[in-house]
């Protein structure tokens, strides 16, 4: 079960770094269009 449970989270871990990268990168274009509507 434990390498089990490691097997499946270790592909996991690629996309949480992928949205934190993505989340970052658009963070300044959602406020500067947040701003823009204001």
């Amino acid at each position: 079960l434990k390498t089990k449970s490691r097997n499946t989270a270790i592909p996991f871990w690629p996309y949480l770094w992928g949205w934190l990268f993505i989340s970052l990168l658009f963070y300044e274009d959602i406020i500067t269009w947040y701003l823009n509507i204001l």
